[in-house]
């Protein structure tokens, strides 16, 4: 907890002590994904550590390029996930794939298409025990209600596959929708809350065969900050706190968002 108050203490002074920023903080949500796609000439990297409450941790890290102009993107995002001291798990590579199908003055629309390659695998005591394939279908709506008010939604389909042990294969599908709402205080600080509410369906196939059912819903207040520098480089730092509601248990977990964006 000490650690905590000295980070906001710290994330609070820094962000509103630096010069204004420039232009207001855009691309720059945890969990909900907005429509804006990255401008020609300008990369993202995001990096997002989330720790829980039962010691295990994730780290996810992103990278956005355009491809040669503003309609275009292509990312990638590679997650690595700790359960236990004994446990690691890179869960796969994500390929995404955006096309910014509507752009006005006010709402933005960005269909993604991502591709699970088979690359993940789970280390337990340095033994490989699974292999992941999928994909995701993800419908991010941005709009702009003022110049201090936005909101994101979006609306998609994921398919997981996992093998573990070459012998045992479960099948996740899940629909999923969130939203979020974002007040700009000013260019350089913003508050947030995002909800996430997803439907599951497991499928195990082999002699286990089975078909389970389940439902999750994330809340996640937080807040955001930017710094800009003369060379274009912008760095975003923000945290939250996520609660995630399972079935039955509630959990709670601090996750720190971290991007650099600049012009290549």
């Amino acid at each position: 907890m000490q650690h905590l108050n000295f980070f906001l203490i710290f994330f609070l002074s820094f962000t509103l002590l630096t010069s204004p920023a420039t232009s207001q903080i855009m691309d720059n949500s945890f969990l909900i994904e907005e429509a804006y796609n990255q401008e020609k000439g300008v990369v993202q990297h995001i990096n997002l550590f989330d720790f829980n409450m039962n010691d295990s941790w994730s780290y996810n890290l992103t990278q956005e390029w355009p491809l040669k102009g503003q309609s275009h993107q292509f990312s990638f995002t590679l997650p690595l996930t700790s359960f236990t001291d004994k446990l690691y798990e890179i869960d796969e590579l994500l390929l995404n794939y955006r096309y910014q199908v509507v752009k006005t003055g006010n709402i933005s629309i960005t269909p993604r298409l991502t591709v699970i390659t088979p690359w993940g695998y789970r280390i337990i005591s340095r033994r490989i025990e699974m292999m992941n394939s999928g994909f995701q279908v993800n419908i991010p709506v941005s709009i702009s209600f003022s110049k201090r008010f936005v909101s994101h939604f979006n609306f998609g389909i994921y398919r997981h596959n996992s093998r573990f042990d070459k012998s045992l294969m479960v099948q996740m599908m899940t629909a999923t929708s969130g939203c979020s709402f974002i007040w700009m205080v000013n260019n350089n600080f913003n508050f947030l809350i995002e909800f996430i509410a997803d439907k599951h369906r497991w499928e195990t196939g082999g002699d286990r065969s089975r078909i389970l059912y389940g439902k999750s819903w994330v809340i996640n207040p937080g807040f955001r900050g930017a710094i800009d520098f003369e060379n274009g480089l912008q760095i975003v730092p923000g945290l939250s706190i996520p609660v995630h509601i399972l079935d039955k248990p509630i959990l709670y977990s601090v996750l720190f968002y971290l991007s650099f964006e600049h012009p290549y």
